[in-house]
């Protein structure tokens, strides 16, 4: 008669960690769920002018880089209009920061041959959405760098949403979706975990005395909260990087599923 196998015992910490994991990979179907939800949309489709907040990012050569909702590809008329209008007031030696047309408002901002617009009916300031437009272009530079201005002056036709790809859609999505939710983009702050001060003391003894000769920061979050951070003298974590390295750290599968690597420019860091 043949051997009965015998189940092996699952730990607490592996039931722990197999539960999480099994969190996090329901949590980032729902992240992509929303982000093609409205895929399907465009500018001749009723329900794509029923949102009341529109981002939407071309180059100065009129080629889409990015919508809030719909399909980039079919908005690409749309947003040759929009590099158009920019174009037409730098021509005149001027810039367009926001328009007004009934409900909505129109606000602009132009980093480079990179074209940013919001449009609005939310009730929100030209303020409120141009510091919501600086955002969304930091997170474009934390993934290609600076250097995609460079591309894109020298090869004005050329298509940066294959280097962008679906999980940086998923993350400026999300950074929007914050922008709405949360005060500390506009305040330029980050929230901190509440703890008793030996506790957090005893956290940043921990990360100190494991920081290598090269580390340049490190960050434990606790979600979207900060337990501590170290740092090396000369350098200082601005609060604007440090929200767009936690909507990294939050919005990326890989890096909330076990140890990872990924390469990521600091916008205030590398000036």
């Amino acid at each position: 008669a043949g051997m009965a196998s015998v189940p092996t015992a699952i730990t607490p910490e592996e039931a722990y960690v197999k539960e999480e994991k099994r969190r996090i990979r329901k949590l980032f179907e729902q992240k992509k769920l929303k982000v093609t939800k409205y895929s399907h949309q465009h500018n001749q489709d009723p329900e794509w002018f029923r949102h009341k907040k529109h981002v939407l990012i071309c180059s100065w050569a009129g080629r889409p880089i990015f919508s809030r909702y719909g399909d980039e590809s079919k908005l690409a008329a749309y947003m040759g209009v929009i590099s158009a209008i920019i174009s037409n007031f730098q021509r005149c030696k001027d810039n367009v920061r926001s328009l007004v047309a009934g409900s909505h408002k129109f606000v602009f901002l132009v980093k480079g041959p990179i074209y940013l617009v919001a449009i609005s009916r939310t009730g929100e300031s030209e303020k409120q959405l141009s510091i919501q437009l600086e955002y969304v272009h930091l997170q474009i530079i934390t993934i290609l760098t600076g250097s995609i201005h460079n591309t894109l002056r020298n090869r004005p036709q050329y298509d940066i949403r294959g280097l962008l790809g679906e999980t940086e859609e998923t993350l400026m999505t999300e950074l929007l979706s914050d922008c709405n939710q949360s005060p500390a983009y506009a305040m330029k702050c980050v929230q901190c975990l509440r703890l008793e001060r030996e506790c957090r003391e005893r956290v940043g003894s921990t990360l100190k005395s494991h920081r290598t000769k090269n580390l340049l920061f490190a960050v434990l979050l606790a979600g979207s909260r900060v337990v501590s951070l170290v740092r090396i003298k000369d350098k200082i974590l601005h609060p604007s990087d440090l929200l767009l390295l936690i909507n990294f750290v939050n919005n990326s599968q890989s890096l909330r599923s076990g140890e990872a690597w990924a390469p990521i420019c600091l916008p205030e860091v590398s000036q």
